[in-house]
């Protein structure tokens, strides 16, 4: 099916909105699977803690609706009803920092109540995020608060960064 005038206009005003302001292709992010692999190399070469990475390029959908909102909805009135998604979007939940164990990692940090975590679940997180897992107890509880203390920051200079980048 060709898509009609109006579909065209509203899909030509959602793209003009996208717009990215001081940010350079290749410069202003680095490769995620690359920085991951280099942070392995060098955990086990140097014997450092693995640095945890976050994927810049991942999308903020929260901040796209929030600047697209009106361009979205403008291209969506014109699509065949059969072509939109009126279920409860997964995106639209705050986003949970979690492991295989499926434990709110940052509430418990932001609670203080990782040491509340049996021995295997620290072992577990520290495992998935390429730390060390030796140790007594309060060691793991104090690489776990790390790691999320460090991927919260990261998260929130993100979202300030994303921010002055879409206005």
């Amino acid at each position: 099916t060709i898509a009609d005038e109006k579909t065209v206009k509203a899909a030509e005003a959602m793209i003009r909105r996208q717009v990215l302001r001081d940010f350079e292709l290749g410069y202003d992010f680095q490769n995620p699977s690359l920085a991951r692999f280099w942070n392995y190399i060098e955990s086990i070469a140097l014997g450092k803690e693995m640095e945890v990475v976050e994927d810049e390029l991942e999308l903020d959908e929260e901040m796209l609706r929030t600047h697209m909102g009106r361009q979205v909805e403008a291209f969506r009135s014109c699509l065949p009803p059969e072509e939109v998604n009126d279920g409860a979007s997964t995106s639209s939940r705050k986003r949970r920092i979690t492991d295989v164990n499926d434990c709110d990692w940052k509430k418990l940090y932001e609670n203080g109540c990782i040491e509340n975590c049996t021995m295997e679940v620290l072992r577990s997180f520290l495992r998935d995020h390429g730390a060390t897992v030796g140790g007594k107890k309060a060691d793991l509880v104090d690489r776990v608060a790390a790691i999320l203390k460090a991927r919260i920051e990261h998260e929130e200079l993100e979202t300030n960064r994303r921010e002055r980048n879409y206005r």
